[in-house]
């Protein structure tokens, strides 16, 4: 612990405290006798959810590169993390006028067609559960959302196959989603 703070130029109990929190979710995990550090399972499990989606963006790509020549729009490819929506990948659109979210974007899973296609399809408790946590009076749509809408509109994405909506994420926009299951 104090080569760990020696090297980073923080207080020991900053470090202690870090260490501390890193263990309890396994990220590292400390050898008894030696007292040092190392790596934890944990992060071989992210890895290995890191790779499955590279694995998953590297075989939707060519469907999203047709997908973007056919329509000139932008496509997003989006993966579920915990109660977001999460884009992993996109191929831009060819046209001069188009609106570019970066990689990385995370929103409420309520928010935005790629987002609200997902949560339909998920498991009715877990959908459950992600509607009972939603502060619907904070939620940062550009649209006001309500749980009785969300609720009707998730019905009518089942029945339709895909997701459509309209200036949530960003104002002026159209989003178009459907489901990937395998």
């Amino acid at each position: 612990m104090t080569e760990i703070s020696r090297e980073l130029d923080m207080p020991v109990q900053s470090v202690h405290r870090i260490l501390a929190s890193l263990s309890e979710h396994g990220f590292v995990s400390q050898n008894n006798k030696t007292k040092k550090y190392k790596l934890g399972l944990s992060i071989m499990k992210y890895g290995f959810l890191m790779w499955d989606s590279l694995r998953f963006r590297s075989i939707a790509r060519p469907f999203m590169e047709e997908l973007s020549r056919q329509t000139k729009e932008t496509v997003y490819l989006a993966s579920r993390e915990n109660t977001e929506g999460v884009y992993i990948d996109n191929i831009d659109s060819p046209q001069l006028l188009k609106i570019s979210e970066p990689i990385g974007l995370r929103l409420p899973l309520v928010i935005g067609a790629s987002n609200r296609v997902i949560l339909a399809y998920m498991a009715p408790s877990a959908r459950e559960s992600i509607l009972n946590q939603i502060e619907w009076e904070v939620l940062p749509s550009l649209r006001p959302l309500t749980r009785e809408y969300i609720g009707n509109d998730l019905e009518q994405i089942r029945k339709r196959g895909y997701a459509i909506t309209s200036g949530e994420a960003t104002e002026g926009t159209t989003g178009i989603a459907a489901p990937i299951f395998s």
